[in-house]
């Protein structure tokens, strides 16, 4: 699976932004964009600084509701949830089980109206993540350093504790390793009609999240796993994450005529080392480049993309 779809799962999740319980079937389709979410999509919510997700949108969530009008999670979840109901900073360490050697970390802070959720880390092979999700003053801007430019947009900002019990996930104890670490855990599972995506939470011995798990089951595929540390939860937005220095010197994407657009893709292509060859395996053609989306343009770049 290419990293950058892995990313955009994370993004999406965590970012608890960047995108949602599960994945819906394309997500799982191993060629897909950035916030499209190949088999677990990794990318373009790292882009915007999102971690794994809950996905409300693949099925009606309803078909994840045993309990009807009596759901309830799981006191731990629970408590973990309305801690992002109030400000917040969020700090998260991400790794999946196909690269193990490629690691992301997420920054994520919100004071109630603002939210930004920030992305970098290493890579084995091709771009590590360099991506950030700004919603400041009604205004979303989704920015990729890799890419060299932002395009305005709106994310989901709901936390994955958030989305999990707006969904009425499941509580399953089928993935609970006999080995807990000593730690307490709850479990959530989404089913979908093709997939299955399992979440285990760990809680230490004061209540306090330390990490969870999300593994991908679908039909045919190995599972992925995915492991988020958390290495920060606390009270209060960090102000100085919503500057939006970001931005600084990045192109507006959706302001470049197609000409413009044109130029600044095929320069971008050079500087990275994606050769025309490259372009045809996403089935895209230079003179693609003047519509071409900001999502198709992250999954080119992450997918073929390298610097000298």
């Amino acid at each position: 699976m290419h990293f950058f779809n892995r990313a955009a799962l994370v993004t999406a999740v965590l970012v608890f932004c960047l995108s949602a319980a599960g994945c819906s079937d394309n997500d799982k389709d191993k060629n897909n964009s950035t916030n499209s979410k190949p088999a677990a999509d990794k990318s373009s919510s790292q882009a915007a600084g999102q971690d794994s997700r809950t996905d409300s949108s693949a099925e009606d969530s309803s078909d994840a509701d045993p309990a009807g009008e009596d759901y309830s999670a799981g006191p731990m979840l629970t408590a973990m949830a309305e801690r992002f109901e109030k400000p917040y900073t969020y700090s998260v360490k991400v790794t999946y089980s196909d690269e193990p050697d490629d690691v992301t970390e997420m920054t994520v802070a919100s004071d109630g109206e603002n939210y930004v959720s920030l992305s970098s880390g290493t890579s084995a092979e091709g771009l590590a993540p360099d991506s950030a999700y700004l919603y400041k003053d009604g205004k979303g801007s989704l920015a990729d350093m890799n890419v060299g430019a932002y395009v305005e947009t709106q994310m989901d900002t709901q936390s994955i504790p958030q989305s999990i019990i707006q969904n009425k996930l499941e509580q399953t104890n089928t993935r609970i390793p006999s080995d807990t670490e000593g730690m307490t855990v709850e479990e959530y599972t989404y089913t979908a009609a093709s997939y299955i995506t399992v979440y285990n939470f760990y809680f230490d011995s004061e209540g306090e999240p330390v990490k969870y798990t999300a593994v991908y089951s679908v039909e045919g595929e190995d599972d992925l796993v995915e492991t988020v540390e958390i290495t920060q939860l606390s009270e209060g937005a960090d102000e100085q994450l919503f500057d939006g220095s970001f931005l600084d010197g990045l192109k507006d994407f959706s302001a470049m005529t197609e000409d413009e657009r044109l130029a600044f893709c095929q320069q971008l292509c050079t500087d990275l080392n994606i050769s025309t060859d490259d372009m045809k395996e996403l089935d895209i053609t230079p003179d693609d480049f003047k519509k071409i989306s900001f999502d198709q343009l992250q999954t080119l770049v992450y997918t073929f993309g390298s610097k000298q």
